[in-house]
């Protein structure tokens, strides 16, 4: 099948017409072609303006391989006006377009702070209320706990903390500053206020890998979607950030959402993809695709005993 062709299941997909929408898009089944059709079925044959599609991904390589091939299937300037991204980098956007709203200054890009920066701001202010002194912590404190407080991840049990909290938040506004931690929820804050929302014009929200969003970029997309349309692709048995608060749990419990299933596997043949059926049923994950080849059975599947993975190697 080339690369403009679509099956009767990616097709299905693709001109889905409900509001909204999970494709759970097993490995090897074609998920960025069938994400790059439905920006270009959306645009080129609904005739959404592309200022009103929001498409997010997991990185940055993976938005430009999306946009190349997007301008590959429709004109550059079709594509104007229409962001496709890390759901960070569209908040660090909206935040310095329209954060003046919440205080921060406007028309003045805001300065991104660095893991370093975010730990130095915190030993700063510490040192500063006389919870750090001489590199000793009182009040029962900690660089890790401290930091997880002011990161929203922590409980903030005292009145120390919540001092600290209130104090790092108001030193990164006075310095126009965010951290990758606060971008989220800073956005969101954003989004909460009146008329934020209909200033955006959003009508379609593309989440690529949905399964890697976490708690806190969950409950930013039910800020868009709805009013907007989602439309989301990923695979729970493809997860693998939970180390960095993925919730691939998350994926499926929106209100109404309908799931479409993309099954056939174009990467490889009937053994391996049978090989991985019978491990991943072992989960129990009544989401899962149970995939199907599509290509010819020509090689021969072994296995190898080690003791350990460089062994095998």
């Amino acid at each position: 099948m080339s690369e403009t062709e679509l099956s009767g299941e990616q097709r299905a997909a693709v001109e889905a017409t409900e509001s909204q929408v999970l494709v759970v898009a097993g490995a090897g089944s074609g998920k960025t072609r069938v994400l790059t059709h439905r920006v270009a079925h959306l645009v080129d044959t609904l005739g959404i303006e592309p200022d009103r599609v929001l498409v997010l991904t997991y990185t940055r390589k993976a938005a430009a391989e999306m946009r190349a091939r997007l301008i590959g299937m429709l004109d550059a300037d079709r594509l104007e006006g229409m962001f496709i991204g890390t759901i960070h980098g569209w908040c660090l956007k909206i935040l310095n377009e329209h954060g003046f709203r919440i205080g921060y200054r406007r028309g003045v890009p805001l300065t991104v702070h660095r893991e370093n920066e975010r730990s130095d701001l915190v030993q700063g202010v510490a040192t500063d209320l006389g919870y750090l002194r001489n590199g000793k912590w009182r009040q029962q404190l900690s660089m890790a706990r401290c930091l997880a407080a002011v990161d929203g991840h922590g409980a903030i049990d005292s009145t120390e903390l919540a001092t600290l909290v209130v104090e790092c938040g108001a030193r990164r506004m006075a310095c126009n500053a965010i951290d990758y931690a606060h971008m989220i929820s800073e956005c969101r804050r954003l989004l909460d206020m009146g008329g934020i929302r209909d200033t955006l014009r959003l009508e379609h929200v593309v989440v690529d890998e949905v399964q890697d969003v976490n708690a806190d970029q969950d409950r930013l997309l039910r800020r868009l979607a709805p009013p907007a349309h989602y439309y989301a692709v990923g695979d729970r048995r493809q997860a693998i950030y939970g180390f960095r608060g993925a919730r691939p749990d998350l994926m499926d419990t929106r209100p109404g959402l309908t799931v479409y299933q993309l099954a056939d596997n174009y990467r490889s043949v009937a053994r391996i993809v049978t090989a991985a059926n019978q491990l991943m049923d072992a989960s129990g994950d009544q989401l899962a695709t149970h995939m199907a080849a599509v290509r010819a059975q020509f090689e021969t599947l072994g296995t190898i005993d080690s003791m350990n993975e460089m062994v095998a190697k």
